[in-house]
């Protein structure tokens, strides 16, 4: 599992932390993890980090989450997702 969860109850936010190679099953699966906890626990803010990840997934997989599992799984959509970009991304 290349990924982490780390709560931060004074935000409060979840951020999710990628490291190393990540799979688009990774992607789906943490996803599907962090959709649960939002039902759960009404958390609907997320920190998403990039920074140590290496991304194995087609960029088609990545825009599937919002379009088609954020609604096959019921995310809220007043939720928001922030995301850390490594600054070798922004310069492509």
């Amino acid at each position: 599992m290349p990924w982490s969860l780390t709560y931060h109850p004074e935000l409060p936010v979840i951020e999710v932390a990628y490291d190393g190679p990540t799979s688009a099953q990774d992607l789906q699966e943490s996803t599907s993890h962090l959709i649960r906890i939002e039902h759960e626990q009404g958390i609907t803010r997320f920190v998403v980090d990039t920074r140590r990840m290496a991304l194995e997934a087609r960029l088609l997989d990545v825009h599937e989450i919002p379009s088609r599992q954020y609604v096959e799984e019921d995310a809220d959509p007043d939720g928001r997702v922030a995301v850390i970009l490594s600054a070798s991304a922004l310069e492509r």
